[in-house]
């Protein structure tokens, strides 16, 4: 497919939904900052449900509610259904197609093939035992991978992948005064000298809540001045496992779970130390890391993938993961620090955040990269 000169590089990214918050943003940030003189990005999801994709609709962007993915397990049907969205692409006629799909599927590279489009997808996790990823693999004209180990671990010496890692919106996540509203509707008192630790994931087994609760636990035996704040999502299995284990810690006040918010700015803000205790299985990137340094609160993550490299600057601010006793220490080193080190150390932060992790840095990479992609043969 040749683009005629002058015209605008049409970028269409495929998600599945915009149920799931965290990628669906990312999505709408990058999509959303791109030149608009030299870019025009739209947007192909499988439904209309979500908060975001209404967001995305008002702004003007064009948004294609179409089933695009194919179940190729069934070969000739999956296939004939690829040749289907492949129709339906022309019709849209994108220079490159970039995939925010998190899982193996790679029924839309075919599709892209028989469209004659450019196809590239964005690794968002560490899962990898699968051929599937493979094929998605070879099938891709470039891939983007968010941290260094991915790179080490399923791409080495490949010459299609780029590292862009994620970025943060300075502007949005930033150091405010603590909030007042979500004080008194946490029930927290302002000069009690209590201290606020704070985790920002869903409820799921590799983001190793279970071992933060058994650090907690432990540590709020002896200490009676903190209290832990968990944002997100526990309507689930995993879930109500965690919460029947430690009731006794919401029934005192210690643990307050207020469920997925969007407001989770003002939580850094109300925050003394930010945890994300990820297992041994890592994250692709960790957005909440990086919006807990810009706003301000010292960050402690789990020594993993995605982590690692967001804190490489600073190490001693990771620990071994799946050890809740290590973890225990490590917030007892650190709820005993002085107030010119916690400043020094929130200082480093925001400058790292600055320099490496900025949103439009994200965004530049993202234009470089697509410019690359069109300038390869097929």
């Amino acid at each position: 497919m040749e683009r005629k000169l002058g015209k605008k590089i049409k970028v269409l990214y495929t998600i599945p939904n915009f149920n799931t918050a965290g990628s669906g943003k990312a999505l709408f940030k990058i999509a959303d900052g791109l030149n608009r003189e030299i870019y025009e990005p739209s947007v192909m999801c499988t439904h209309e449900r979500g908060e975001l994709f209404t967001a995305i609709k008002n702004s003007g962007m064009q948004v294609h509610v179409y089933n695009y993915r194919s179940d190729v397990r069934h070969r000739l049907k999956g296939l004939k259904h690829c040749y289907e969205v492949s129709k339906y692409m022309r019709t849209i006629n994108p220079d490159i197609i970039h995939s925010f799909n998190y899982n193996d599927d790679y029924s839309e590279a075919i599709s892209a093939k028989l469209a004659g489009t450019k196809w590239i997808y964005t690794k968002k996790n560490m899962m990898w035992n699968s051929n599937a990823w493979r094929l998605r693999t070879f099938l891709a004209d470039g891939i983007i991978a968010l941290n260094s180990n991915m790179i080490n671990d399923f791409f080495k010496n490949m010459k299609k992948i780029s590292l862009i890692p994620r970025g943060v919106d300075t502007e949005e996540f930033r150091v405010r005064e603590k909030p007042d509203s979500l004080m008194f509707e946490l029930n927290i008192k302002k000069d009690t000298g209590d201290k606020i630790l704070l985790c920002v994931a869903n409820f799921a087994p590799v983001k190793g809540i279970d071992i933060l609760l058994e650090a907690f636990e432990s540590l709020s035996a002896e200490n009676k001045n903190i209290k832990l704040i968990i944002c997100g999502d526990y309507i689930n299995p995993y879930g109500s496992e965690i919460i029947s284990k430690f009731t006794r810690l919401i029934e005192t006040g210690k643990l307050i779970l207020p469920g997925k918010r969007q407001d989770t700015k003002h939580f850094y803000n109300l925050a003394d130390i930010f945890i994300l205790p990820t297992n041994s299985r890592g994250e692709g990137t960790s957005v909440s890391v990086l919006e807990a340094m810009a706003s301000g609160c010292v960050v402690l993550a789990s020594d993993v993938a995605g982590n690692r490299d967001q804190l490489r600057m600073l190490p001693g601010q990771l620990f071994k993961s799946e050890a809740p006793d290590l973890l225990a220490s490590k917030l007892i080193e650190f709820l005993s620090k002085p107030f010119a080190e916690i400043s020094s150390i929130q200082e480093k932060q925001k400058n790292i955040v600055n320099e490496d992790y900025s949103l439009r840095g994200e965004i530049a990479g993202h234009e470089e990269f697509y410019l690359k992609i069109l300038k390869r043969r097929n």
